[in-house]
């Protein structure tokens, strides 16, 4: 069993005072099946979380994952030998949020992670993948705050002294729109063994207003010009 991360890097700096968190409500269609809390993924799927509670996933293929507002949800995967999965989570927080996933890869498994998020309220995300034999994991989150929103998201991969042979990535980007914006974004590697090949990044960058006087001057008012922004920001 590796070893979990505690210092899940979650933002201090949110406000969750008098936030409730109702019962933990989970829906999901698609390949596969969810019996209480945990899901077997056979194919394509989504689910939606809700409240506050754990997921457990299992299987391979293709999971969309949206989060209701004021969620809070930890989600433990494991992969077996020669799997794949891939995780995309999209939408808009508006309110309180907060996921936390911890993913284990055997032999020969392929593990990708897209997060593509506008925040408008407080998002807390955290991401632990352990590499525990040769596997491919590539971490990729782009978030687009509001004015007065907050947002931390740190991703940790540990590439096990047994993991020779692994390729890893992890690439962190935040587009803030207002002054009052916040955002701190954490990649994190722990290496065990030389024979690998990993990299990993962050941006944090407010919107370019070149950019922005551009589209204005092609007719789109303020708020337009910066949701056209914000969506090229996120497809790129």
């Amino acid at each position: 069993m590796p070893n979990l991360v505690k210092n899940y890097g979650l933002n201090i700096n949110a406000n969750y005072t008098g936030v409730v968190f109702a019962s933990p409500s989970l829906e999901f269609s698609g390949a596969g099946s969810l019996v209480n809390n945990s899901l077997t993924l056979a194919g394509e799927g989504t689910v939606t979380l809700s409240g506050a509670g754990e997921l457990s996933i299992t299987g391979f293929g293709h999971l969309a994952l949206s989060l209701a507002p004021n969620t809070s949800f930890t989600i433990t995967s494991s992969l077996s030998a020669e799997q794949s999965l891939e995780l995309v989570l999209t939408g808009t927080v508006s309110e309180y949020s907060r996921c936390i996933h911890h993913i284990t890869l055997a032999a020969n498994t392929s593990y990708t992670e897209r997060f593509a998020l506008k925040v408008a309220g407080h998002l807390d995300l955290f991401t632990q993948v352990t590499h525990l034999a040769k596997a491919t994991s590539k971490l990729t989150t782009k978030l687009v705050l509001n004015d007065g929103a907050k947002a931390i998201a740190r991703g940790t991969i540990i590439i096990d002294a047994n993991a020779a042979g692994s390729v890893a990535s992890e690439r962190l980007d935040a587009l803030l729109l207002g002054t009052t914006a916040e955002a701190d974004l954490l990649p994190v590697l722990q290496v065990a063994t030389d024979d690998v090949s990993c990299k990993h990044g962050a941006t944090v960058g407010h919107a370019d207003q070149n950019i922005l006087f551009y589209l204005q001057s092609r007719g789109l008012d303020d708020v337009s010009s910066k949701q056209v922004l914000a969506d090229a920001f996120l497809n790129s």
